[in-house]
């Protein structure tokens, strides 16, 4: 079972999720839920921070490309997983979510590597 450590709780005591507040009410999580979602979305924001690091270090466009795709398999790895444990109807808001997630994604990895990507990079 999984005790979220510290960091990963918010002031009220419950799960940190790494989503903004109107996206995560618009899931509207139990508090199981929460719980199980916690701990992916955790370890992705880990990696994914990770990735953002060494992309501001690589200076090779084929490198930056490749943590690109790794990017995008982390976030997909998340999504999905989560995905399983909603339901019908909190599936059908966490594919908005992850719409605006990708483009959010697509615009940090931007910002932290201006000048160095394909045109249009495929980032889900």
């Amino acid at each position: 079972m999984y005790f979220p450590s510290p960091r990963t709780m918010d002031p009220a005591g419950h799960p940190h999720l790494h989503l903004p507040a109107d996206q995560l009410a618009r899931l509207r999580l139990t508090a199981e839920q929460e719980t199980q979602v916690a701990p992916i979305l955790q370890d992705e924001f880990e990696q994914l921070r990770e990735l953002r690091s060494d992309l501001t270090s690589t200076p090779s466009h084929r490198d930056r490309f490749f943590l690109v795709c790794e990017a995008r398999w982390i976030r997909e790895e998340a999504d999905n997983r989560v995905e399983q444990l909603l339901t019908d109807a909190q599936q059908r808001a966490w594919e908005d979510i992850r719409n605006e997630r990708r483009a959010e994604m697509r615009d940090e990895f931007q910002r932290h590597a201006p000048g160095s990507f394909p045109s249009n990079p495929p980032i889900p």
